[in-house]
């Protein structure tokens, strides 16, 4: 589906797994719940824009592309990312069985 004209479709639950949108036009269209390989669906986000005349939907948005910095905070390295309370990492702890003493 290279350069393929998917202006302001509706492309809602479509299966586009092993897919090629190289160079396709998809601003305004709506991906909402579609199956995507993950590259595929970062490289669309890289261009993704507009908003589905029908839908209402933003093409962003259905394609579940984030901000970078969205994206990095919620990483699980990053320490001003959500975290884990510290009781939770205790009861962890404890729930490790021990091999030696």
């Amino acid at each position: 589906m290279n350069k393929a004209n998917l202006r302001n479709a509706n492309l809602q639950r479509t299966i586009f797994t092993r897919s090629d949108l190289e160079g396709a036009d998809i601003n305004g269209a709506d991906f909402t719940n579609a199956l995507l390989d993950k590259t595929q669906q970062i490289a669309l986000c890289r261009y993704a824009d507009g908003t589905n005349s029908v839908t209402g939907t933003d093409t962003r948005k259905s394609l579940g592309c984030g901000s970078r910095r969205r994206f990095r905070e919620a990483s699980p390295s990053n320490p001003e990312g959500p975290q884990v309370a510290s009781e939770d990492k205790e009861a962890f702890v404890k729930s490790m069985p021990i091999y030696r003493q």
